[in-house]
């Protein structure tokens, strides 16, 4: 005889699965969904989630718990951004519903299993939606947290649910800069943050000598990668002009839209601006399209260096030129204020037979096989 219990049931699903498909061909896509559900199934066994079944696109799991059904869908977000494979990154959408259910043959049934399937579809890419009663459950317990409970009509069901959305607690796994869906309330901070890290001498020194290296010419064609509210890359404007073109590349509508009102106020008419709101490993960009590629401090928010190196070969020409400039936070060092003391932990402590210095520039031949770095 079936059983009842109350349990809690997550739905995922990829988004955007039909383009990816069409546009990487069935073998690579199976070679990415394979990667993807691998990244899945690591948070299912992290959080005590039993997976019930692959439904094509996503996981149906049952919990035991909502505290952990709701931090296993914090870590599933983080975890396949980190986990891009190659220059094709894979968001998910994610439903929970917690209730009383029945299960037979390894399955189960009832309304839960339904209200986190329709929440599922209806989640925004990246973003994960509950009900109401997983919130309460999740209290102040789970590692994330809830917005304000909302009304809406799920298909199927006469009567509205309450439904919260799913947030990551500031400052958990991950940094503010690489969740792009909480960047609307707090643009100005974030601007401000970045507008102090950018005045400082030490930022400035890397950036100019990042530009020196990547050597601008009028008519080129310039994109950087997490371009954030675009300080850098209106400024490098004057040396593609004229002729030229600037492309920002930035996951954060609400950075690229300062970046616009900069630029607005600050026109160059003979430079093209285009700003692009896409996740740098997959720009959209045609190959072999432009001239030099800089990344910097992108990284450190959001790991996967191969990834967004794949990226930008792919886009530039060749004899272009890719800057990359990040933290090399393996090095970290609190000074204690006595010389002698970092003097004789310094074998310990520098990384820098890895990272001789916080830019590396790449010269690019003609096949990405050729590119080799240049030491600073």
């Amino acid at each position: 005889m079936a059983r009842t219990a109350t349990v809690t049931i997550l739905f995922t699903d990829i988004v955007g699965s039909t383009e990816l498909l069409h546009r990487l061909g069935e073998s690579k896509w199976d070679d990415v969904r394979r990667s993807h559900f691998a990244v899945l199934r690591i948070a299912l066994a992290h959080h005590e989630g039993v997976e019930i079944k692959n439904t094509g696109d996503g996981v149906m799991a049952s919990f035991a718990s909502a505290v952990d059904a709701v931090d296993c869908s914090v870590a599933m977000h983080h975890s396949v951004t980190a986990a891009a494979a190659g220059a094709t990154p894979v968001q998910v959408r994610i439903g929970i519903a917690t209730g009383e259910a029945v299960a037979e043959d390894g399955d189960w049934f009832g309304t839960p299993v339904v209200e986190a399937a329709r929440l599922c579809a209806a989640a925004d890419s990246g973003t994960t939606l509950a009900t109401a009663v997983v919130a309460a459950l999740a209290g102040s317990s789970s590692t994330a947290t809830c917005s304000a409970p909302e009304l809406r009509t799920l298909k199927g069901f006469d009567a509205p649910t309450a439904v919260v959305r799913v947030e990551p607690v500031t400052g958990d796994r991950g940094s503010a800069y690489a969740l792009p869906h909480l960047h609307g309330d707090h643009r100005d901070l974030l601007v401000r943050q970045l507008g102090y890290w950018e005045s400082l001498a030490g930022i400035r020194r890397v950036r100019a000598y990042s530009a020196a290296q990547l050597a601008l010419m009028p008519g080129d064609v310039l994109c950087d990668i997490g371009c954030g509210p675009g300080t850098e890359l209106l400024r490098l404007r004057a040396q593609v002009a004229p002729g030229g073109t600037v492309i920002g590349v930035d996951p954060s509508g609400p950075l690229l839209a300062a970046c616009a009102e900069r630029a607005s106020t600050d026109a160059l008419d003979t430079v093209e601006l285009t700003l692009l709101e896409r996740d740098g490993r997959d720009t959209g960009l045609a190959d072999s399209s432009v001239d030099a590629v800089r990344l910097e401090r992108v990284i450190q928010h959001t790991g996967d260096i191969e990834a967004f190196l794949a990226e930008a070969l792919r886009v530039l020409r060749p004899g272009g030129r890719i800057s990359l400039i990040d933290t090399d936070w393996g090095s970290l060092m609190i000074h204690p204020g006595e010389p002698e003391m970092p003097a004789s932990n310094r074998p310990h402590t520098s990384s820098s037979r890895f990272l001789p210095s916080p830019v590396s520039t790449m010269r690019c031949a003609a096949h990405p096989s050729d590119c080799w770095p240049a030491r600073t």
